[in-house]
């Protein structure tokens, strides 16, 4: 047994949970990891699984970093659409 580090991929919510939970892997391969006898890939739909600390910290911090980025870019958007808005009924 050793001890990987399980992020979920949607690191959208608010609340008392911890992003990154240690975990106690039985055996690995280069694209899975067998906890409790059950089969996981190792990048998945929603939970994604690190050897160590470092690596599912840089994850969840990339992760979120690209949320922030993408709704900088959103944000910047919404603003030239009500200007244009605001130009029009002010001419």
């Amino acid at each position: 047994m050793a001890t990987w580090y399980k992020v979920n991929k949607y690191i959208s919510k608010f609340g008392n949970e911890k992003w990154i939970v240690p975990i106690e892997v039985e055996k690995f391969s280069e694209s899975s990891v067998w906890i409790k006898g059950n089969r996981h890939n190792r990048i998945a739909e929603y939970d994604n699984y690190f050897p160590t600390q470092d690596e599912a910290f840089n994850f969840a911090v990339s992760r979120v970093q690209g949320k922030i980025d993408y709704l900088k870019d959103s944000l910047k958007s919404a603003e030239i659409v009500l200007a244009q808005i605001q130009a029009e009924i002010n001419s």
